[in-house]
């Protein structure tokens, strides 16, 4: 059984990049009827994969070239996250349908970088109009002013997404409810994920490879930086703690959107000895 795999992989900051990269040492080793999988693996354009022991065990094409070889396989399945390290699935998806492991299920800000990076605004708010109707249109106008209201996840734009799946696995029982919800009909497997957990470090052992001290009280906020993550409103608080707290230190850890960035206010605070990215 032929399979095309379709997923960002590191170098690309994603936790689907491990998420794969973990399950293909899965796939290298599965087997169908009797026989081994024949895996290969489609990525986007500008880069190569870095985990050598995945590009040792099977072969990386470019995504785009996915058209002119697509009859040569037997299924395709699709990593489908919310970031733009997941355009080029999009598309491909749209053009080869397939099975779909959907790891979020609110795929707008895809869908936004998609549009608007491309010089699409019309495509956009006719697509937000023609899905959620005029308050659709309204979150649509207030995106393109330069606003991203917290109602954007009200509207998920992962419907087209779902209808095109041949078939879709989630991680969990309330994301099938949400798939069903669009597509009754559709096949869905929930397969937990897989990824192993890295082992836990003491508290005190961790803060001294981090050069913090023990006694420090610290803040953190962990993964993706952007505005729903509500940093804002968090510095505004940390900055009253720290007349209670003088020694408090704020951590911002993890990849920053690029829609949002965080310097300006922490500068305008005056809180740049004690917040640390």
């Amino acid at each position: 059984m032929k399979i095309a795999f379709f997923s960002p992989l590191n170098p690309i900051q994603s936790g689907i990049s491990d998420y794969s990269e973990e399950l293909l040492g899965a796939l290298a080793r599965a087997r169908v009827d009797g026989k081994p999988l024949d895996v290969d693996l489609f990525v986007d354009k500008g880069y190569r994969p870095s985990n050598r022991e995945v590009t040792s065990r099977f072969d990386v094409l470019p995504g785009r070239a996915f058209g002119r070889v697509a009859a040569e396989y037997d299924a395709a399945v699709y990593q489908m996250g919310n970031s733009p390290a997941h355009a080029y699935i999009y598309r491909a998806l749209l053009e080869h349908p397939g099975g779909v492991v959907l790891h979020e299920f609110i795929l707008h800000h895809l869908r936004i970088w998609m549009t608007l990076n491309g010089g699409r605004r019309r495509e956009y708010v006719d697509l937000m109009e023609r899905r959620y109707g005029e308050e659709g249109r309204e979150a649509a106008r207030r995106v393109m002013l330069g606003q991203f209201p917290e109602a954007l996840f009200k509207y998920p734009l992962s419907d087209e997404v779902i209808e095109r799946a041949r078939g879709i696995i989630v991680h969990s029982r309330y994301m099938e409810g949400l798939v069903r919800g669009v597509r009754p009909d559709v096949p869905v497997g929930v397969v937990p994920m897989g990824v192993p957990l890295p082992p836990v470090i003491p508290k005190d052992e961790a803060r001294a490879r981090l050069g913090i001290s023990p006694d420090v009280f610290l803040v953190t906020s962990v993964g993706h930086l952007n505005p729903y993550k509500r940093v804002s409103a968090t510095l505004r608080a940390f900055k009253a703690l720290l007349m209670e707290v003088p020694d408090a230190l704020y951590l911002l850890v993890g990849s920053r959107s690029p829609n949002y960035d965080p310097t300006r206010q922490i500068e305008m605070l005056e809180l740049g000895d004690h917040v640390k990215s």
